[in-house]
């Protein structure tokens, strides 16, 4: 049975955005790595400046933006997703 419709889905993250909250820890570095494998860039929001100077050294500077805050609330939230300077494909909340 065909339903008739037929689904282009483009999968391919290759120069989209990630944005990564929380993204200097543990399972954040993880996340980023893996669309950095995936072709994608990745904007690393952290509160913690340390955090995200350890981070830069693991992950280095191709393909990933760094900017610290604690996204306290909407305009917090748009001057983040700013420093993309591209839009946003998809947001990845590990923050909190």
């Amino acid at each position: 049975m065909t339903t008739g419709f037929q689904f282009n889905v483009d999968c391919s993250l290759k120069g989209r955005t990630i944005a990564i909250t929380g993204g200097a820890g543990g399972i954040g570095l993880s996340t980023a790595r893996a669309f950095l494998q995936s072709n994608a860039r990745v904007l690393l929001l952290d509160v913690a400046p340390q955090r995200l100077a350890l981070a830069r050294e693991q992950l280095g500077i191709d393909g990933v933006t760094y900017h610290r805050s604690a996204l306290e609330g909407p305009e917090a939230c748009a001057i983040a997703l700013r420093q993309a300077g591209t839009p946003v494909f998809a947001l990845v909340h590990l923050a909190g």
